[in-house]
């Protein structure tokens, strides 16, 4: 089974109200005095992003698609670019932004495992613009 990759043809997500969150491992183990002691819960690392993309009409479009049949209304995860890495400058420890050979800026390349969280997709319209947000959960 191959996974689903996001579409590049959707713009990166907007930094506003970009937010992340990991999800709690421990489990609180309460004792009959003094305060809760803890234990793991779970080793898997999983994290929510709550994500918004400005999209033309065309994009909308290309982004439902994904959504209803690439990934079946969101039950399929997929791969898609990390809003805080993918694509940034990299730089030297010295600070000084590195270059590919031809003078090229070097950027980096990060992707993410994800799934649809629980806050499905929900969109806003102003003038031709439409604003979707929605969840993703950050697989180990």
């Amino acid at each position: 089974m191959s996974v689903a990759i996001w579409p590049t043809d959707l713009p990166r997500p907007l930094r506003r109200p970009y937010s992340a969150q990991p999800h709690d491992l421990r489990r609180a183990r309460q004792g009959s005095y003094g305060p809760p002691s803890y234990e793991r819960a779970s080793s898997a690392r999983i994290r929510d992003m709550a994500l918004s993309l400005a999209l033309d009409p065309v994009q909308r479009d290309l982004f439902w698609h994904f959504f209803e049949d690439i990934v079946q209304d969101g039950i399929k995860p997929f791969w898609m670019p990390d809003p805080t890495r993918d694509g940034w400058q990299l730089y030297a420890p010295d600070g000084a932004a590195l270059q590919t050979p031809d003078g090229q800026p070097l950027e980096r390349s990060a992707r993410l495992l994800c799934i649809f969280g629980s806050e499905l997709p929900s969109e806003t319209l102003q003038g031709q613009t439409f604003t979707l947000s929605f969840r993703v959960v950050v697989l180990p």
